[in-house]
């Protein structure tokens, strides 16, 4: 299980911290990933309370971690064309979806009663209808559901694929992670992932499945997510510049 502790970053609140082991780190290094997590690299071969040294390491830090957190929020925003404040206006702007590995335009239809979606047989076209007395609760609901059974049957299929096991899956409205994994196998998935493109949302999928086999950011723990996806640090860095503005949105 990752070890993780929290420290202040004053008017931002308390922040999580991770601690990653590498056998090739010499020195404490602190580093902000994709998405805003905050990870203090610790030796190996480092003894004593490891978590205290981490802790007080970061502390110290505490405002250059600030300021870079700054920057990285700064850089996602700008960096993502046309996200408006209203899901509505995003989808006009944006009209896909990614379920399966494929990529769905998305057509805006009028509903009388209650809110339905259809995915067309044999074509790339999902139609979701809302009615106009809700048109943002509606359409939110509607993405809820869909990622709702897409997104664990994606994640499932990529874990029977690689031979991993997982228990329960659970799709929710994260407000800082595009997904989590515990000790157990759990996975909790950001319902959000249906508005990456598929290779995108198959990294975010294929990173959490590699913390089945290493539970940390390790050299081991990335060497695997390359093993499963050689684009790793394209999709890392698109995640993280252009689409991580998308993570918190719409609850």
């Amino acid at each position: 299980m990752s070890e993780t502790f929290e420290i202040s970053l004053g008017s931002r609140g308390m922040v999580p911290v991770e601690i990653s082991r590498s056998p090739r780190a010499r020195r404490l290094i602190l580093r902000v990933l994709p998405g805003g997590k905050i990870t203090t690299v610790v030796p190996a071969r480092m003894r004593g309370d490891v978590l205290s040294k981490a802790k007080i390491f970061a502390e110290e830090n505490a405002l250059w971690l600030k300021k870079t957190l700054a920057r990285v929020e700064a850089a996602c925003h700008e960096s993502l064309p046309a996200v408006e404040g209203m899901l509505s206006d995003y989808l006009k702007a944006h009209p896909s979806i990614s379920v399966s590995g494929k990529t769905y335009t998305v057509e805006i239809g009028t509903a009388t009663l209650s809110p339905f979606f259809v995915f067309r047989e044999n074509s790339p076209l999902t139609v979701i209808c809302i009615r106009e007395s809700d048109t943002e609760g509606d359409l939110l609901a509607m993405l809820k559901k869909i990622a709702a059974t897409a997104v664990p049957a994606r994640a499932r299929e990529f874990a029977e694929r690689h031979g991993i096991s997982v228990g329960k899956i659970t799709v929710r409205s994260q407000r800082s992670r595009w997904g989590s994994c515990t000790s157990a196998g759990d996975l909790s998935l950001n319902w959000r992932l249906i508005l990456l493109p598929p290779e995108i949302q198959d990294h975010v999928i294929l990173h959490e499945l590699a913390h089945r086999i290493h539970m940390d950011h390790s050299d081991d723990f990335w060497a695997q997510l390359y093993a499963w996806d050689p684009q790793t640090r394209v999709h890392d860095k698109a995640l993280s510049k252009k689409w991580s503005a998308l993570a918190s949105r719409w609850q």
